[in-house]
């Protein structure tokens, strides 16, 4: 068996195949092209990320909120729009987990301008979809939801994590 057509080292020889045996790439106008298409999939795909967690924090207190009214005031739309909410956000998932497996495989081409593409594209998405979602709460409290911690002006507003059962103070800590 031949392993010689695949580099096991990073390389920037033309031509490649890129994922699919029809994506092959022969000339630079084409590697700049592919390179460009996968840093903007890159980015969406770190903005999708972040689209998920928001609709995740929505549908949890949307869930709180129905959960703490006594059970003849829930009312029915909202349990179907929660169940809406879920089924969007486990078709993002599986959106992303498939995005995420084809980065994986697009880095295993050992192309460096490849990697680099992918890279420089989860960045900017991580940037920008940060600066997007942040910019609306400067002055609100903003929520660490996987610490159950919230702030406001940077200090902690609410009382530690459960770590195993043990709680932590952390009302004096600064983010």
């Amino acid at each position: 068996m031949d392993m010689s057509s695949h580099a096991m080292y990073f390389q920037d020889q033309l031509p490649i195949h890129i994922v699919f045996e029809e994506w092959m790439v022969k000339e630079t106008s084409g590697l700049i092209t592919s390179c460009f298409g996968i840093a903007v999939l890159a980015a969406v795909y770190e903005v999708l990320k972040r689209t998920r967690m928001e609709l995740r924090r929505q549908h949890q207190d949307r869930l709180r909120k129905q959960i703490s009214t006594p059970e003849e005031k829930r009312d029915s739309q909202l349990f179907t729009a929660l169940w809406m909410l879920h089924l969007l956000n486990s078709l993002l998932y599986a959106i992303q987990i498939f995005s995420g497996y084809l980065f994986m495989l697009i880095v295993m081409t050992y192309n460096s301008w490849l990697f680099l593409s992918v890279v420089v594209g989860l960045f900017l998405g991580y940037a920008v979809s940060n600066i997007v979602t942040s910019k609306g709460s400067r002055d609100q409290s903003k929520t660490y939801p996987s610490m159950n911690l919230e702030t406001v002006d940077g200090k902690v507003k609410s009382q530690g994590y459960d770590n195993g059962g043990m709680k932590t103070d952390l009302s004096d800590c600064d983010f």
